[in-house]
């Protein structure tokens, strides 16, 4: 991987980090190594992360980010450019010494620009390279490995600190005390083995397993490790949660929707 720039950054002259999360709940998880590498590398640093209000949840108590903020365009044309001069405005407020992008949309790069951001690092895609201070060329190799590594090697084209290449996801003691009450109340002892299933999708169908090979991994998970199998997800995906249920022998049907089952992960093995 090559960094196309004329300055190499310094933790001196860092003092906050805007960060562009990645838009999904899945790829965000994935971007968590990148983020716990950023800390390492500028430990001196406030970095706030900008992202999409589905996948806060799953930074706001993590100890590698220090703040969040929304971004959340709307369904018409007068409310996204609305939230765009916001964010903007926000931007530029804030003073951000370095903005890392990892999401790939040229939108982002233009936000940081347009805010002012004195240094802003990125993968050179969707013709927004003109906008980044350190822009890394994609090597066609990088399409082909894990979402995981896909993020940190935008890290490490920059020589950041990479040690954790493992996703860790926190939760606070108050969510934290709901899922172990969840879960009593479904019969499980803090002792349990909890296999978690969350087969939902966004655009349905095509980028989701059926129904059937998420019944057989979980009964395959219930038998391996004796192991209590819940079902979980948003309420827009309720049946096809309870269709898996249906197939199986062992799965606790989703009694609650994914906003409000922060704490049951804490409580999950796998």
């Amino acid at each position: 991987m090559r960094v196309k720039s004329r300055h190499k950054i310094s933790n001196q002259e860092v003092r906050k980090i805007l960060v562009r999360s990645a838009n999904w709940i899945g790829d965000t998880v994935m971007m968590i190594p990148s983020l716990i590498a950023l800390k390492k590398t500028f430990p001196h640093a406030q970095i706030t992360v900008l992202a999409s209000p589905w996948v806060i949840p799953l930074l706001e108590n993590h100890p590698s980010v220090d703040k969040t903020m929304i971004f959340a365009k709307g369904d018409s044309a007068f409310t996204s450019l609305k939230e765009l001069a916001r964010i903007i405005s926000w931007m530029r407020a804030e003073r951000f010494d370095l903005a890392v992008l990892f999401q790939n949309a040229f939108e982002a790069a233009f936000l940081a620009y347009t805010g002012k951001v004195r240094y802003r690092v990125g993968y050179s895609t969707d013709g927004r390279g003109f906008l980044l201070t350190h822009k890394v060329k994609r090597d066609p190799h990088i399409l082909l490995v894990h979402q995981v590594e896909y993020f940190l090697s935008l890290v490490e084209a920059m020589d950041w600190h990479v040690e954790e290449r493992e996703p860790i996801l926190y939760v606070n003691e108050e969510d934290r005390r709901s899922g172990s009450l969840m879960l009593s109340s479904m019969g499980m002892e803090d002792t349990s083995f909890i296999f978690g299933m969350n087969p939902g999708a966004e655009y349905g169908s095509a980028k989701r397993w059926p129904e059937e090979r998420f019944a057989v991994i979980g009964e395959w998970a219930a038998k391996r490790w004796n192991a209590r199998v819940v079902i979980f997800g948003s309420s827009s995906e309720t049946e096809i949660a309870r269709k898996i249920s249906g197939l199986m022998h062992t799965a606790i049907e989703p009694e609650e929707v994914w906003e409000k089952m922060e704490g049951l992960k804490k409580e999950l093995k796998i």
